[in-house]
């Protein structure tokens, strides 16, 4: 007789019974008396609330599987079946119970899917666009028409601010805000805006709002708008993605990968040549790696998240646009925290959902103590970006990281500010905070998505990106004291943990650096 533990998978990582493992260990003596697929439809049932009819033909998307849902099933398998299956192929457009059933019974074949998807992203970054540059771009220190896409997000909206803050009043600035046809697009940069503290009555004056999309061919706007815009626009700042750490590449492939082919058509329509702003990530390198090399050189073996393949293929996409006579400057972005000013912050970033569910709990886990953080203010950054943007000289494909130059600051400093605002709070173990917050991340509520991101033990693997080397670009700035942490902790109190924010699961998925 073999004992049962989970170093030989008779036992999962929680100490229950690995059923497949087990009929599969005890072929010819154990007999199942639920088939994975039927075990499969019960899980899938508990992770999106409802019922299913015997229908194991059915796409899991249609079922009824939003991101979070799928984050919950993918953890629901692990734990009951000992398989674990990458989120990726959960969002596979014919994943049925049925395909899921197979891979869980063969689970070599998970590794297909890896495979593919390294293919998939080098075919879509060699897509040609033919453009015709015959003529150098005509650049302006005082452009008349801005066209900025990400300005209802959080980095967006700051950016917006600081353009409107840097160019004389005669200066228009057009942003392109997806939205509803029942939703007046201003309403959304102006609540976005409001929010981050930065609205000024006198904006809508010089803000022409559209409803459009990048994921449709002319952002979806009608044609004769499309072409007006194109002649009339002297600079395009790209700042719009859809920022999800959870959907698959093939999920966001029409917003990030399409949407920037779309942008270098728009700059190059009708043999015009708009300079293009372009704001990458810094998550495109390996881990480790901050020098500021072209995105030719860094492969795409060692990306993980969907979002990040995308922001790769995009900036691949940017850079031939480059190679073929567009002027473009790249701007890689890492961790963005709150303004100097006001500290606010993105309320959609892992690190806010983890501080306010600290300060919700009244407790933080003593693991935590031992990291450090290190982050650029958006302000900062947004200011950076503007300033480097009005250098002409260096519309040549240049690439800068905008990230801090010093050490950060400690978990243990955070922790302290916390309860100098008034919020008592224990030290326990990781496993008991982990309870308390899984206790908390109700479905559809904001912190669903941060207890499901720290199901496993996130900060024993959290590492600060700074600068260190003269050829990166360098934010010199005050360091962070307690001040600047104080404000941007208050802010947390105020607008997310004192107030009940009503949204879709999909609103909260876990987001590290910023948001359209």
């Amino acid at each position: 007789f073999e004992p049962f533990t989970s170093a030989n998978g008779l036992l999962t990582s929680s100490m229950k019974l690995c059923r497949y493992r087990l009929a599969a260990h005890y072929n010819d003596r154990l007999k199942m008396t639920e088939s994975i697929e039927n075990r499969l439809q019960s899980l899938i049932e508990r992770a999106i609330e409802h019922r299913l009819s015997i229908d194991q033909t059915m796409n899991l998307i249609s079922i009824g599987g939003d991101s979070l849902a799928m984050v919950r099933l993918s953890r629901m398998i692990y734990d009951d079946l000992g398989i674990s299956i990458p989120l990726n192929i959960l969002f596979q457009s014919n994943m049925t119970i049925g395909n899921l059933a197979n891979i869980i019974k063969n689970p070599s074949e998970i590794c297909s899917f890896s495979d593919s998807i390294i293919t998939q992203l080098l075919n879509d970054s060699a897509e040609q666009f033919n453009l015709k540059i015959d003529k150098q771009a005509k650049t302006t220190n005082s452009p008349s028409a801005i066209f900025i896409t990400g300005a209802a997000g959080f980095v967006g909206g700051f950016l917006l601010a600081e353009l409107l803050k840097v160019y004389p009043t005669d200066c228009q600035l057009i942003c392109l805000v997806r939205c509803d046809t029942m939703t007046n697009p201003l309403d959304r940069i102006r609540e976005n805006l409001t929010f981050l503290l930065l609205w000024n009555k006198e904006f809508e004056d010089r803000i022409i709002v559209l409803r459009g999309d990048l994921a449709e061919q002319y952002f979806g706007l009608d044609y004769e708008i499309y072409c007006k815009l194109a002649k009339e626009i002297d600079i395009i700042y790209h700042c719009g993605a859809s920022v999800n750490f959870i959907l698959p590449y093939n999920k966001l492939y029409k917003s990030n990968v399409y949407g920037t082919g779309e942008i270098i058509r728009f700059a190059t329509y009708n043999d015009r040549c708009i300079p293009v702003h372009y704001i990458s990530t810094m998550s495109v390198l390996p881990a480790g790696m901050i020098d500021e090399i072209h995105i030719d050189e860094i492969s795409p073996n060692h990306l993980k998240s969907g979002y990040v393949q995308s922001k790769w293929v995009a900036e691949k996409l940017i850079a031939n646009a480059s190679c073929s006579g567009l002027p473009v400057i790249i701007y890689r972005l890492g961790s963005i925290w709150g303004d100097t000013e006001t500290g606010a912050c993105n309320q959609n970033d892992i690190y806010t959902l983890l501080l306010a569910a600290i300060m919700k709990l009244g407790c933080y886990p003593t693991t935590s103590t031992d990291i450090r953080l290190n982050g650029l203010p958006v302000n900062l950054a947004a200011q950076t970006i503007v300033s480097l943007s009005r250098n002409q000289s260096n519309l040549n494909g240049k690439i800068y990281h905008i990230i801090p130059s010093d050490e950060g600051i400690s978990f243990q400093n955070i922790i302290e500010t916390i309860q100098h605002c008034n919020v008592t709070l224990d030290n326990v173990s990781y496993e008991q905070w982990k309870a308390q917050l899984m206790k908390q991340s109700t479905k559809k509520h904001p912190f669903e998505s941060i207890g499901e991101f720290f199901s496993n033990n996130p900060f024993k693997q959290i590492t600060s990106i700074k600068s260190s080397t003269d050829h990166v670009f360098q934010l010199i700035f005050a360091s962070i004291d307690q001040v600047y942490i104080m404000k941007w902790l208050k802010f947390i109190l105020n607008n997310i943990v004192y107030q009940n924010v009503s949204s879709s699961a999909d609103t909260h998925s876990p987001v590290l650096f910023y948001t359209e």
